[in-house]
């Protein structure tokens, strides 16, 4: 089998050796020379009636740089933004604590549920700490400190 594959390789490039054709006979060298500076005048006309063609290359070029650009500022914000937050986790002690109650129960699924339970909590306090002193802004129902305090879940 390797023999076969071996000379099916071979020849493959033996046959892609004969498929490139080059121009067999030069025309810039076969030309004569008012050929040569006919196709110059022309070229220089032709020059002068592609520069709107040139401009809007060009600004499709600038804009698909920026495009560029602003997909590698997004993906550099979210990447901090993902690393900002397991450094929040770690610092709080949530990914350590739903590791050891993982392996002391034994189980991936209880570690993986305290996780859960935990990022819940902290993000419900998160989320009431921005929302309702926002709501209390609309609504007045108190003052803004006490705001802050019902949203923290503190009673």
């Amino acid at each position: 089998m390797k023999i076969k594959l071996k000379t099916l390789l071979l020849l493959l490039c033996w046959l892609t050796l004969h498929l490139a054709y080059g121009q067999p006979v030069d025309s810039l060298q076969t030309a004569t020379t008012s050929q040569i500076d006919s196709t110059r005048q022309e070229v220089v006309e032709d020059d002068y009636q592609d520069i709107p063609f040139r401009a809007a290359f060009l600004f499709m070029g600038v804009i698909g740089l920026c495009f560029f650009l602003a997909c590698i500022a997004a993906g550099a914000v979210i990447a901090i933004a993902v690393l900002a937050a397991f450094c929040g986790l770690v610092s709080l002690g949530v990914i350590s604590t739903s590791i050891i109650v993982g392996l002391h129960e034994k189980s991936f699924e209880k570690g993986f549920k305290t996780l859960i339970v935990l990022i819940s909590c902290i993000g419900g306090a998160g989320l009431g700490l921005i929302a309702f002193p926002l709501l209390n802004q609309v609504l007045h129902w108190t003052t803004f400190p006490v705001a802050i305090v019902i949203g923290l879940g503190i009673d």
